[in-house]
């Protein structure tokens, strides 16, 4: 009950605020109230493609990495297979232990 009572209480407050804003800022009550019910009305073209702006921005970024996580993983597949060998693979061994024979420590 308290939550919901907070909840009331901030959506009037929001409310009485944007109404005061439009009657600050020269707008009729009955202007103020559909400004209210629908916002969008009241935005000019400047605004609306900010909006678009912003919606790209957040669209583009989600797109960017779902591409960026499936390349990640395929890139990271493929090396990961590259470099496990089998197991029983004999000849892996002994090139390893070559290799491991011909560094050289400076």
């Amino acid at each position: 009950m308290k939550v919901f009572l907070a909840l009331i209480i901030v959506f009037l407050l929001s409310t009485l605020n944007l109404l005061l804003m439009d009657f600050l800022l020269g707008f009729s009550f009955y202007d103020s109230f559909l400004h209210l019910l629908n916002p969008f009305w009241v935005m000019s073209n400047a605004e609306y493609i900010m909006l678009a702006g912003l919606f790209l921005i957040v669209i583009g970024q989600q797109i960017f990495m779902i591409i960026k996580k499936k390349r990640n993983d395929t890139v990271l597949t493929s090396f990961f297979l590259h470099i496990v060998p089998n197991e029983g693979d004999n000849q892996h061994k002994q090139r390893n232990h070559n290799q491991k024979r011909n560094m050289k420590v400076f």
